[in-house]
């Protein structure tokens, strides 16, 4: 069963970049729901000054050497169906059928006056003629908030076990290399989600201090204490 902790919900209409990265430093996060919909909840981000690839991470890279990202601007001119497809089939495997609809995946990519993120990152590799994985995001100059992502599970499965985790590290390099200050995550609030206290730099938005804390034992137990209640 999935769960989110959803502590506190507004709809902004000041969009600017120091309002926005001021509710996003408060635990706030961007949602799908609609234009201006923020939740906060257990964030969790990287302070790209502090990352640096360790051992795991290296391998994940090693592991994924073809794979390359592109970053584009949504609405994307020539989006396809198979662009939705792929995101139905993922989520539907991640979270159960109707996990994210067809049409609301096709509102992101093409109607900006309807959603909140601005941005896609484009996954491919040399062997294959479509991309293999996109995750879409908000970015401005000093953050993205990688959102949802969604992967070809067939190419991750026969040929790139590493691809989703391939895909984020690689946005990670990419947020660092452009001088952005930090890359949010969503939440941590499952035992799923734990893999990415794997990366360095990792921060988590406490909600009992409403501080940030890198405290990753502790974040740890309370992954714990939600798996016993659920």
């Amino acid at each position: 069963m999935s769960y989110y902790l959803n502590l506190s919900e507004i709809r902004v209409t000041d969009f600017s970049e120091e309002n926005i990265n001021k509710l996003y430093n408060s635990g706030y996060v961007f949602t799908r729901i609609d234009k201006g919909i923020m939740q906060q909840t257990r964030s969790i981000r990287v302070d790209l000054e502090k990352f640096s690839p360790k051992s795991k991470n290296k391998r994940v890279l090693r592991q994924t050497n073809d794979l390359k990202i592109e970053i584009k601007k949504l609405p994307l001119p020539k989006y396809s169906w198979k662009i939705h497809k792929m995101a139905k089939e993922f989520y539907n495997f991640q979270g159960g059928e109707g996990t994210f609809s067809a049409s609301k995946i096709r509102t992101i990519f093409c109607n900006p006056e309807k959603n909140n993120f601005d941005h896609v990152v484009i996954a491919q590799v040399n062997d294959v003629i479509e991309p293999v994985g996109y995750c879409i995001c908000y970015i401005n100059s000093q953050i993205v908030h990688y959102s949802y992502p969604f992967y070809d599970l067939n190419y991750a499965h026969q040929k790139m076990k590493s691809l989703g985790f391939g895909m984020k590290l690689k946005s990670i390099l990419w947020a660092q290399s452009a001088g952005l200050k930090y890359f949010y995550m969503g939440s941590i609030v499952s035992e799923q989600s734990k893999y990415k206290l794997q990366i360095p730099g990792v921060e988590w938005w406490d909600e009992q201090t409403h501080q940030w804390s890198s405290d990753i034992e502790e974040v740890k137990k309370r992954l714990k204490k939600t798996l016993q209640k659920n």
